[in-house]
């Protein structure tokens, strides 16, 4: 039945490692009280690239499951929405598209992903770049997110048996020595 609010499409997103979720299931069952069709796409079934919410999660508050990648040939009046930037290709990008596009700070890429929505006449609400009144960002990672990433890279190190050597040259006026951090991981 037709709910007189755009349906939202949230793509499952695949990158190695990287479990992050554009909604939570919490989030979409707000979304659905308020009106909003949502639809989910399946996660991946493969551990490296599974969403940290599972599909029954998003089921269990009402919303509509459909296929992995099935945003590319969803109706054109749907708005995709994601966290990560799109996979790289060529085809012309005719929908409303919410996300992390990493395109306007001159970062690799950026004209070809750019190129794609004047092609196919779609819109691009870049997440890094959505103010409110009073000019502040609308969605930015926290402050936990630097160290939750350079947990990661330790992580990840550790895992590869490599050897990391960080110094701190006092940059950020913290102490007034300089640290140096070696791990070594061995096989």
């Amino acid at each position: 039945m037709p709910s007189g609010f755009p349906t939202l499409h949230a793509r499952a997103e695949a990158k190695p490692l990287e479990h992050r979720s554009c909604l939570t299931p919490t989030t979409t069952k707000k979304l659905l009280d308020a009106g909003y069709p949502v639809l989910v796409e399946r996660s991946s079934t493969d551990p490296h690239f599974a969403r940290i919410f599972k599909d029954e999660e998003f089921e269990a508050v009402g919303a509509t499951l459909v296929e992995e990648g099935s945003w590319e040939t969803a109706p054109k009046d749907r708005i995709i929405i994601g966290l990560k930037e799109l996979p790289e290709a060529d085809t012309p990008l005719e929908h409303t598209f919410v996300h992390f596009a990493h395109c306007y700070k001159n970062q690799g890429g950026w004209e070809h992903t750019l190129a794609r929505f004047p092609r196919g006449g779609g819109t691009l609400y870049d997440l890094e770049f959505l103010q409110d009144s009073n000019g502040r960002r609308v969605a930015a990672f926290g402050y936990h997110a630097g160290f939750a990433g350079a947990a990661l890279a330790v992580k990840v190190t550790l895992q590869s048996n490599a050897t990391i050597t960080s110094t701190n040259n006092n940059r950020h006026g913290h102490g007034n020595l300089p640290i140096q951090v070696v791990c070594h991981c061995p096989a």
